[in-house]
């Protein structure tokens, strides 16, 4: 199932992946994606699925206070 979209190069150098590419590739929010240029200039996008821990990293930040950590950690 080949799908094709034309999208505008933004001034930034930017582009939106249509909805319906979205949708077939499964890519979602926050997830990643990498290019890769191929010998005769063809570019492949490709997507990083997250992880759990990409999911996860800083959701506890401002939590607990630095000396409540160094106490904790004290104690190891």
């Amino acid at each position: 199932m080949k799908r094709t979209k034309s999208v505008k190069v933004s001034r930034k150098y930017q582009i939106t992946i249509p909805k319906n590419i979205r949708e077939i590739a499964g890519i979602d929010k926050m997830d990643r994606v990498y290019f890769e240029v191929e010998e005769d200039g063809k570019i492949v996008l490709k997507v990083l699925k997250k992880s759990w821990t990409d999911t996860y990293a800083g959701i506890s930040k401002g939590v607990f206070s630095v000396d409540f950590i160094k106490k904790e950690r004290s104690n190891w």
